[in-house]
């Protein structure tokens, strides 16, 4: 009974880890293939954490989720910052509130489907999700853009630069 937490215990331990080297990563490899390949790991890790027949394979599975996942969210941050068109503010508030939005519905949901599927059924969906972050992957590309008007005013006139009159 008391195993049943070490899946948590160990994808948290590697999504920590990964984090902390994440800047390392983010600066060597490319945002589209990071993001590319931590949907195929989600998608690979969990898959094998559901299938599996033995406890450390399912560790190993929730382990890889963790190293896969870490990096994704601080890469979709940045990408939504050079939106185009758009200030990085209210860029990243909505990139927020969808976030927050699945921390509130996600959970029902899987709960939900696992009354009507079974828990690996709804965790297998979770899975199959990884292969669509995979496949919006080129969404984090970076696109040279200049700064929105609301970013360059973002704290009022810098010293030794005229106001633009707003």
């Amino acid at each position: 009974p008391g195993i049943a937490a070490a899946g948590y215990v160990v994808f948290t331990l590697c999504m920590t880890i990964a984090r902390l080297i994440g800047d390392w990563v983010t600066a060597r490899f490319d945002a589209v293939l990071l993001v590319r390949l931590g949907g195929g790991v989600l998608a690979g890790g969990l898959g094998a954490a559901l299938l599996a027949g033995h406890t450390a394979t399912s560790l190993v599975g929730f382990a890889l989720v963790g190293l896969a996942l870490a990096n994704v969210l601080p890469i979709v941050y940045s990408a939504a910052g050079r939106t185009p068109g758009r200030g990085a503010r209210s860029s990243i508030a909505a990139v927020t509130s969808t976030g927050y939005l699945g921390y509130l519905v996600g959970p029902p949901a899987i709960g939900l489907t696992a009354d009507h599927l079974s828990l690996r059924g709804a965790l297998g969906i979770a899975a199959a999700l990884g292969l669509i972050m995979a496949a919006l992957a080129p969404a984090v590309r970076s696109v040279p853009t200049e700064p929105a008007r609301e970013d360059r005013r973002a704290d009022g006139p810098q010293s030794g630069t005229a106001s633009d009159g707003c």
